[in-house]
């Protein structure tokens, strides 16, 4: 859902460049953040959305 709307999550570069050093963490990070939205759907984000609505709030 979100990269039919943003846009694919490439790395600067493009997809196909060569990660080295602390750039691998975000290569990595990159693609966890790639599988996790892949598995969403708008259904699942209303029903999270509807969750975090009905629990309590605590203010200070």
């Amino acid at each position: 859902m979100v990269e039919a709307v943003d846009g694919r999550l490439a790395p600067p570069g493009g997809a196909h460049s060569e990660a080295h050093g602390s750039e691998t963490v975000w290569t990595e990070a990159r693609a966890t953040l790639s599988e996790l939205l892949a598995g969403l759907t708008i259904a699942d984000m209303q029903e999270r959305e509807a969750r975090f609505e009905s629990a309590p709030m605590f203010h200070i």
